[in-house]
């Protein structure tokens, strides 16, 4: 009898945590994000080399996810006028970021390493 109870509340308890996690994925929405290049590449033919491979990236507020891995990164934050508002190296090893609470509005944002770059959009 004490089993049976435990096992019900065990799964009222684990529906209700899985509700939660349905509710966070729908409040997250994904970046789209836009590879693109700083520094040009020497003219030599790219054999054997893999595409630039775009983070994937998702915004929760002002908590940003990575889901994909990437390179060490400096995440910037641009605004309309093209100012640097934020910025913060991203190592390869975090897959959390969580930007101030001050931060309002529409920005560009761009992931960027010592050659290419990565730009989207985000809203505050």
């Amino acid at each position: 009898m004490r089993m049976k109870k435990n096992l019900k509340c065990f799964s009222a308890v684990l529906v209700a945590g899985l509700l939660m996690l349905v509710g966070k994925s729908y409040a997250s929405e994904q970046i789209p994000l836009s590879p693109g290049i700083f520094k040009p590449l020497p003219s030599i033919p790219p054999i054997g080399k893999a595409p630039i491979q775009v983070p994937e990236l998702w915004q929760d507020d002002h908590v940003l996810t990575f889901q994909s891995a990437h390179a060490d990164l400096t995440l910037r934050l641009l605004d309309a006028g093209g100012n640097e508002v934020y910025s913060i190296p991203v190592s390869a090893s975090t897959n959390l970021v969580v930007l101030p609470a001050t931060l309002t509005g529409s920005y560009v944002l761009r992931l960027e390493t010592d050659t290419y770059y990565f730009i989207g959009y985000i809203v505050l």
